[in-house]
């Protein structure tokens, strides 16, 4: 069923963005193969593209069974970034917001609900809805009738930049997350911001 909008779509990745989740995720890795011995350097590169696709090439991304059932008490103690509750708020106002992550959307849900954002997000596209970032992008598309024109993505990761350049989406990196500002510019973005309380000004710059 078609949509329609009058506003623009803001999509937010999760992790990284919304929540410093870093080292909770590392940890589950970690705990879950004790004898091999994961760098964070290592880990940080599985996010430099489709972070399933490059757990295809490396042992220790979190692709196996049971990782979210592990990862779930641990992000639940996780509080949002510094600032970003706050900017979630003032774009739903005049924006409609989505979320596109490659957690679990059960994760998602229980995160933001616990942390009283769930409702200012129309849709959450886990992983488990699919595991390209490409193709929710479209799904959305489908949804409101809207183009990536009308999109703006907020990441913190080389491979979303490269995945919302295939559907051609403005991105805007925030170099606080899983990527350094060298990192991330190795992709395309509209604005690169240091602090979450510089993502709604720059979303207004990218979508003029």
């Amino acid at each position: 069923m078609l949509i329609r909008m009058n506003t623009s779509l803001i999509i937010f990745d999760f992790d990284g963005v919304i929540v410093d989740s870093f080292q909770s995720a590392l940890e589950v890795v970690r705990e879950h193969q004790p004898n091999l011995v994961i760098h964070e350097d290592e880990y940080r590169e599985c996010f430099e593209g489709n972070v399933y696709e490059a757990a295809e090439e490396k042992k220790f991304c979190f692709v196996f069974s049971g990782f979210f059932d592990q990862y779930l008490p641990k992000i639940l103690q996780r509080d949002p970034v510094e600032g970003i509750s706050e900017v979630i708020r003032h774009l739903a106002e005049s924006h409609s917001l989505s979320l596109i992550s490659s957690t679990d959307s059960r994760v998602l849900r229980e995160w933001l609900e616990k942390s009283r954002l769930l409702e200012y997000f129309k849709d959450i596209l886990g992983a488990d809805v699919s595991k390209s970032k490409v193709e929710k992008f479209e799904m959305l598309f489908q949804k409101y009738g809207v183009e990536a024109k009308d999109c703006v993505f907020v990441t913190d990761t080389l491979g979303d930049l490269r995945e919302a350049k295939k559907v051609g989406v403005r991105s805007i990196a925030v170099t606080y997350g899983f990527h350094s500002e060298e990192t991330l510019r190795k992709g395309e973005f509209a604005a690169l911001v240091h602090h979450a309380s510089d993502i709604v000004k720059a979303v207004e710059v990218a979508l003029k």
